[in-house]
C-alpha cells in the first residue's frame, strides 16, 4: 500500500492504463469548476489534490468508476439503451469493478481503509 492515497499515480481497467493527474486545487472541467474529470482520450484522471483524504478518496471512486462505466460502453448516456435490465447493469458494472479491484489491490484497499478519514463520519 501507498503511504497516502494521493500517492496513487496509475489506475488499470484492464485495457489502458489511466494516469492519476494530482493539482494544487480545484479543477475546471467543461468551463465549471470540478474535484476532477477523467480525460479518456489521453487516459488521465485529474484530481484535487488539495482536499482532504476522505473527498479526495470519494472523488477518486467517483472517477474510476467513470473509466468502469466506459469499458462497459456506458460512456454517452444517449448511447446507453433504456431497457438495460437492473441485473445486466449490476453485472457488468459488478465485474468490471471486481477487475478493477483485482488489477489495482492496494489502491482499492486505500480508498475503502476504515482506519482513514471518512467525510460521512
Amino acid at each position: 500500500m501507498a503511504d497516502n492515497i494521493k500517492s496513487y499515480c496509475i489506475f488499470n481497467n484492464g485495457r489502458r492504463l489511466f494516469r492519476i493527474i494530482p493539482h494544487a486545487g480545484n479543477i475546471e472541467f467543461d468551463g465549471e469548476e470540478c474535484f476532477g474529470y477523467t480525460s479518456f482520450l489521453k487516459c488521465e484522471i485529474h484530481i484535487n489534490a488539495a482536499m482532504d483524504d476522505g473527498m479526495y478518496r470519494e472523488t477518486l471512486l467517483h472517477e474510476i468508476l467513470h473509466v468502469i462505466l466506459e469499458s462497459c460502453a456506458m460512456h454517452d448516456d444517449e448511447a446507453i439503451p433504456s431497457n438495460l435490465g437492473n441485473e445486466f447493469l449490476t453485472a457488468m458494472v459488478s465485474n468490471n469493478l471486481w477487475l478493477s479491484r483485482c488489477l489495482n489491490r492496494d489502491l482499492f484497499a486505500d480508498l475503502f481503509n476504515n482506519n482513514k478519514t471518512n467525510t460521512n463520519e
